[in-house]
């Protein structure tokens, strides 16, 4: 239901994309531009622009279990010194761009991630994200809640319930016969996640983050209950969520516009540092297609 990696959470933004499939394989190139709301020509000029390229490499490694891998690169369009605009280097199709990142200085925010789901029984699919930001080895074995370890990470079920046989059972045909669908998801990101030292480089477009609604520095149980009967699907959803809240104007990782050069405590971070703040949301909807 969430992405970790890159969701349609964000309003739109302008992109190019392309997608090849060969084999197993489906190899998918996008690059973007976004908007960085805290930063514009003046008072009537328009927001400044940053870009993102990302590639996402997907292997069907048999009929059940499906492995990917997944890199971003954010970027300002400008700098200090000039327009730095569209960086053409990131132009390059090939997966793994750090080390053209690295070429360039590292002047930009990179992240790495994989995706997994195991098709465990023929209605039954068991998935999972994991996304790396930052990872120093050294504190990552210390586990001493450094605030530059940010990661974000998600685990998921998902079956189908069949109440009435059809001759059709492949299954992305399944939520479109009769059933009950039954799902649930758990997400997490560390303090700082996804942030970066400027706005101009966050993983976020016009205020709004493009990976999980809630910024970071979360937990988040999310279920669901549909049941489809042709047009017809009722659906139940329960969410629990909580989150660590700034408050006097500390930051304790959770809003990832604000830079994270301005951390509380350089060790002993934790998810949920900060207010401790509670979300539930329950809901039942009716709807006919």
């Amino acid at each position: 239901y969430r992405s970790m990696l890159l969701s349609d959470n964000a309003r739109n933004a302008p992109y190019f994309r392309i997608d090849t499939k060969l084999w197993r394989f489906h190899y998918t190139n996008l690059w973007t531009e976004y908007q960085d709301n805290q930063y514009h020509d003046g008072p009537m000029g328009a927001y400044q622009k940053k870009y993102g390229a990302f590639h996402y490499l997907s292997y069907s490694v048999t009929r059940r279990l499906e492995l990917s891998l997944f890199e971003a690169i954010i970027w300002q369009g400008r700098d200090s010194l000039h327009t730095r605009g569209f960086e053409i280097n990131y132009l390059n199709p090939v997966i793994f761009m750090r080390p053209v990142e690295w070429s360039l200085g590292s002047p930009d925010n990179a992240m790495i991630g994989t995706n997994a789901s195991y098709r465990l029984f023929d209605h039954t699919l068991c998935y999972g994200q994991l996304l790396l930001d930052d990872f120093p080895l050294d504190h990552l074995k210390a586990r001493d809640g450094y605030w530059g370890n940010k990661f974000s990470g998600q685990l998921g079920m998902k079956t189908w319930i069949p109440l009435i046989e059809s001759a059709d059972r492949q299954p992305e045909a399944e939520e479109h016969r009769t059933g009950i669908v039954l799902q649930s998801e758990f997400n997490f990101a560390r303090p700082y996640t996804y942030s970066h030292w400027t706005t101009k480089q966050n993983y976020g477009h016009l205020g709004q983050p493009i990976a999980h609604p809630l910024g970071a520095n979360f937990f988040e149980w999310v279920n669901f209950a549909r049941y489809h009967n042709h047009r017809w699907i009722v659906e139940g959803r329960y969410s629990w969520a909580k989150f660590g809240a700034n408050y006097n104007g500390l930051n304790y990782g959770q809003d990832i516009f604000i830079p994270n050069t301005n951390y509380v405590n350089e060790l002993g971070n934790y998810i949920g540092q900060g207010r401790s703040t509670p979300l539930q949301y329950t809901s039942v909807t009716l709807s006919y297609l």
